[in-house]
């Protein structure tokens, strides 16, 4: 959820503000230890939103649209509060934005892509091993598909979603951390930061499209992200009326989603089977 993915990029941003590395500050500690440090920091923070919508719904059964819902608006807020004027996170020009990170702190680079890549690539080949050749990773299958025959199975129906929802703020974190961290010409919590909710529905496309596949997700993920950010620039050259980008991303998921259908199903036109006299159904019946 997009409340995990700012959960993340505070707590990133809370390791440079701790030791004092904002702007052009010179950092006091060596960028190979404030870098982890942030990773972690960040990883700590959307694990932690997503912990308490796990933990209520193994727990206490509650609906998770809705908590992660209403923890998505108390993270807005809390954001809006860290970067506002007079915020801890404020932009020394007063700007609603917060902080930039000091150029000591930007991840490395591996042509022009960040090094973040990597982490997702090797998350992506974590997660497929865990669901294809793990004890944990059939039994989040088998909670996901039906959790009464999973608790009947003896599958803890309390610590599966806990550790499902930790797992999801985790990489929600790292993509906080990536996307205001990491991404060349942003290293800050951008002031439009409430318009950022739709990445969470992203995601969620991408894992329908995708089939649950954590390798497939990957080339999904590039081709709407290149899609999101192309759509914008045609959009901007060409004058095109605002939405245009987000209805013509909307019907192709629509398209992709919906031809899943077709792919697991068939359809088979089957002709009535003509009403027949009373006494020869009885004497099939007696035949059978």
């Amino acid at each position: 959820m997009a409340g995990q993915l700012y959960a993340g990029a505070l707590g990133a941003f809370a390791v440079p503000f701790v030791f004092g590395v904002k702007g052009l500050n010179a950092p006091d500690l060596s960028p190979g230890i404030l870098i982890p440090l942030m990773i972690i920091a960040a990883i700590l923070g959307g694990a932690g939103l997503g912990a308490i919508a796990g933990f209520l719904k193994g727990r206490f059964d509650i609906n998770e649209i809705v908590v992660t819902m209403m923890l998505n608006f108390i993270t807005f807020w809390l954001v809006s509060f860290m970067i506002k004027e007079g915020g801890p996170f404020m932009n020394p020009g007063g700007r609603g934005e917060s902080f930039e990170l000091s150029p000591s702190v930007y991840p490395p680079l591996i042509k022009d892509v960040p090094i973040t890549i990597l982490l997702a690539l090797g998350v992506a080949a974590l997660l497929y091993f865990m669901f294809a050749a793990t004890r944990i990773g059939y039994q989040i299958k088998a909670y996901g598909h039906n959790p009464a025959a999973a608790e009947y199975a003896g599958i803890s129906t309390f610590k599966i979603p806990l550790l499902v929802f930790v797992m999801g703020g985790v990489l929600a974190g790292l993509a906080g951390y990536h996307y205001f961290a990491a991404v060349p010409g942003v290293y800050k919590i951008a002031r439009n930061y409430g318009y950022f909710g739709d990445l969470s529905f992203y995601g969620i496309i991408c894992g329908l499209i995708s089939q649950g596949n954590p390798l497939a997700a990957l080339p999904v993920a590039l081709l709407f992200g290149g899609l999101s950010i192309g759509g914008r620039f045609v959009q901007g050259k060409l004058n095109m009326s605002f939405g245009v980008d987000y209805a013509l991303l909307g019907v192709l998921m629509i398209t992709l989603v919906a031809f899943q259908f077709f792919y697991r199903y068939r359809i088979v036109w089957v002709k009535a089977e003509q009403e027949r006299p009373v006494e020869e159904k009885l004497d099939v019946a007696v035949h059978r």
